[in-house]
């Protein structure tokens, strides 16, 4: 399905034509459209409607933790800045503390050794740089 008319109507500044049309956009495609959520979030934003964006935001970010837990932040900040509630600001605080953010750092670590690596400036110094980089709680 084309979602056309929802993003015209984001982008002829339409919001609260394009709230509706998105989320019905977000809900058939699971969240999982990075495209559709953003859009989504950024509308409902511009209309004012913080219960929701806190909302749309937390179950955005729920579903992204297991690949993208970068963008799992990005969306929990969202809903933070929105005002999300004690209980989901628990969850989340919860989800970090037992390592979500200890194992991405460390895959953040990794990743920039390899492309160091690949790019023939891997000296062990610049490892212990790229290590004391990454501040991660034991």
């Amino acid at each position: 399905m084309s979602y056309e008319d929802a993003f015209e109507a984001l982008k002829n500044g339409d919001f609260p034509t394009a709230v509706p049309l998105l989320e019905k956009a977000a809900r058939e495609t699971n969240y999982t459209s990075d495209i559709v959520n953003h859009a989504y979030t950024l509308a409902l934003h511009h209309t004012g409607d913080k219960p929701c964006l806190a909302d749309v935001a937390f179950r955005v970010a729920n579903s992204l933790l297991e690949h993208d837990p970068a963008s799992a932040m990005d969306y929990f900040q969202r809903a933070l800045v929105a005002g999300l509630e004690a209980q989901r600001i628990r969850r989340i605080g919860e989800i970090f503390e037992h390592g979500l953010y200890r194992q991405e750092c460390r895959y953040a670590e990794k990743r920039s050794i390899a492309l160091r690596m690949s790019w023939g400036a891997c000296s062990p110094a610049n490892r212990r740089r790229s290590t004391s980089r990454c501040l991660c709680p034991a």
